[in-house]
């Protein structure tokens, strides 16, 4: 099973505005040659969700007539999520490709192996670009299509920027680029958080405040970085509800996140206060 840590940058945009942004994509790729692709993805997880509040994902994605089982874990890092992925053959889940994975540990109980089963699927038609800058290589990608869980379904108009080299500069340079030219909107609210919101029939309506996942180990740097990360996902996720029900407790949590970046970046300030 391949493992690696996956880098990108997520970008939201309203569908009557896609031609104005791949214009910009094709125009940073020089003559590009576009792959495009059908992918039928299912995650899985227990009814109770055990996987997702361990911070994993697991799913199986139909690619063509390719099958690619993919185990994720939530980083410390917005941008960055730690991921191992097989091709397998088969459309259904295949534990057995799990076992050097961190996901063993919990996926080998049996408790867990039985209760495991189809959470929700995203189906989207992606288009992809691959962009040389100085430093390496960065894929453009975009989704259109839609997540379906619990008898809901959610639109899926998206942007992907991933680096495949090692630099990051460059990633963040054309992200700039990019959402100066064009309605791009960022966002730190994966498909995965959204389909398992909208299973829970949550999305959409405030959400209060997450802990950041911090551990004895880490430098005040990252501490600093997951605890800012923290905010500003909990600030994106109160956006819908604001945009769908003018919601009052939505506006109050995004408010509440906003506070406590700025607390955060006051705390964490070079000149700060000391304790």
């Amino acid at each position: 099973m391949v493992a690696g840590p996956e880098i990108e940058l997520k970008f939201l945009f309203a569908e009557r505005d896609l031609a104005k942004v791949k214009s910009l994509v094709v125009a940073a790729a020089g003559a590009p040659q576009a792959t495009h692709q059908r992918l039928r993805t299912i995650y899985f997880d227990t009814p109770n969700q055990d996987l997702w509040n361990q911070g994993f994902t697991l799913r199986v994605r139909a690619i063509g007539e390719r099958h690619v089982q993919t185990v994720k874990r939530i980083a410390p890092s917005s941008l960055q999520r730690d991921e191992w992925e097989e091709e397998t053959g088969r459309p259904e889940l295949d534990l057995g490709r799990i076992k050097n994975t961190p996901l063993a540990r919990l996926a080998g109980k049996a408790s867990i192996r039985r209760a495991l089963r189809p959470a929700f699927e995203v189906v989207v038609e992606r288009t992809s670009f691959m962009l040389e800058s100085g430093a390496g290589w960065i894929e453009a990608s975009f989704d259109q299509g839609a997540i379906e869980a619990n008898g809901e379904k959610l639109g899926v108009n998206e942007l992907e920027l991933e680096w495949k080299s090692d630099d990051r500069s460059a990633l963040f340079n054309l992200a700039r680029v990019f959402v100066s030219q064009a309605p791009l909107y960022p966002s730190l609210i994966s498909k995965a958080v959204r389909a398992h919101l909208l299973a829970a029939g949550a999305w959409g309506r405030a959400a209060k405040s997450s802990k950041p996942r911090l551990d004895k180990d880490m430098t005040c740097r990252r501490a600093f970085q997951e605890i800012c990360r923290t905010c500003l996902h909990d600030f994106h996720l109160n956006l819908p509800a604001l945009e769908k029900f003018d919601n009052v407790e939505a506006l109050h949590q995004g408010r509440i996140a906003m506070r406590r970046l700025r607390a955060a970046m006051t705390l964490f300030k070079t000149d700060g206060p000391r304790f």
